[in-house]
């Protein structure tokens, strides 16, 4: 997923993402140079940790 100053909505996008019947294995983030911490992403992998998706 493409991302830009997105930190408000990034875990709405990646919960709906999750919730979605396919099976998701990785999810690639491409931030085009943020200045908000959209992809910190030590906050990230706490949050999704307990999934067993890669990012």
């Amino acid at each position: 997923m493409c991302t830009y100053n997105g930190e408000k909505y990034i875990r709405q996008q990646l919960d709906s993402i999750l919730q979605q019947t396919y099976p998701i294995h990785e999810i690639i983030i491409n931030d085009d140079l943020s200045t908000d911490g959209t992809v910190d992403k030590s906050s990230l992998m706490m949050i999704y940790q307990q999934t067993e998706l890669l990012i």
